[in-house]
């Protein structure tokens, strides 16, 4: 009997540190029609969507510490009217690429404290349901001077919207108000958090989605697409860390607008590589504040 209890009881002990070994599978990012290179980010968090978690980051969460660097207030100007072009990158003929961080948030500030380490400056394109899921982090970035871009509130593909009374003679403008709805809701979302927050007049569309409806909305609501040039898929969970720092340094051009995300622990560990790296290219870092259009 003493022998059955002891196999019983190692058996059981194997079994559980067998299970605490397992993860979920990754994410599957949801799909848009897209006119730019997709950048698939999932509409809910991973631990919501489909049981995904995310790694725990593998060092603290730095102390907040409010002064210090700050970014330049940038002077960019940017046609908002009617007809103007999505934004995709900048002039090529300035020395700058253009850091963007989209949803996610679970890295955000470990990507902020690195940016302020390395005098960086970047935008962070927010979603409003996003914001809820870490407030402080929302509230550090705009405190250190940081700039923002809209998101939608969301987070769905634009140009599927229709009406839900299912006729298609409404979809039209039901979709045009809820752009808008989209738009404004997320700058409402975000002064909960940040009330000084200043948003760039800049919306950066769910999946790069987007149509002319999704133009003439945002433009009647004071915004201009701004898209990306760079995408280093950092979103995808097998991408490591070396992967993303060698694909961005291989490929940054001189304008390029570069999608980052703060959702992977890989982008933590190869962000302050691809700073240096950059720099080392004569390409300066910079917010999309300061983008130099051609």
């Amino acid at each position: 009997m003493g022998v059955r209890l002891v196999s019983c009881f190692a058996f059981l002990c194997a079994a559980l540190a067998a299970s605490a070994c397992i993860t979920a599978a990754p994410h599957r990012a949801a799909a848009g029609a897209t006119v730019a290179p997709l950048s698939p980010t999932p509409l809910a968090p991973p631990s919501q969507a489909d049981g995904a978690t995310v790694a725990a980051p593998a060092s603290p969460t730095p102390t907040w510490t409010p002064d210090g660097w700050r970014p330049p207030p940038g002077d960019a100007i940017f046609d908002t009217s009617p007809g103007a072009p999505p934004i995709t990158h900048g002039d090529r003929a300035v020395p700058a690429v253009y850091l963007t961080f989209d949803d996610g948030y679970g890295f955000g500030e470990e990507v902020l404290a690195i940016l302020r380490q390395k005098h960086a400056p970047a935008t962070a394109c927010f979603a409003g349901s996003f914001m809820p899921r870490n407030p402080s982090f929302i509230r550090h970035w705009v405190e250190a001077g940081f700039s923002v871009c809209n998101h939608t509130y969301w987070h769905g593909n634009l140009t599927r919207l229709t009406d839900p009374t299912g006729d298609p003679a409404k979809d039209e403008p039901h979709r045009f108000a809820n752009v808008q709805a989209e738009l404004t809701t997320t700058v409402d979302k975000l002064h909960e958090y940040a009330p000084d927050a200043r948003v760039l007049p800049l919306f950066r569309p769910p999946y790069g989605a987007y149509d002319d409806l999704v133009s003439r909305a945002a433009a009647a609501a004071g915004y201009r697409i701004v898209l990306w040039s760079l995408d280093p898929e950092d979103w995808r969970p097998a991408t490591t860390a070396v992967a993303l720092r060698d694909r961005v340094l291989a490929q940054a051009r001189p304008g390029d607008i570069i999608v980052f995300h703060f959702e992977r622990h890989a982008t933590v560990e190869a962000l302050p590589a691809i700073i240096d790296g950059l720099r080392a290219k004569g390409l300066e870092p910079r917010g999309l504040e300061s983008l130099a259009l051609p």
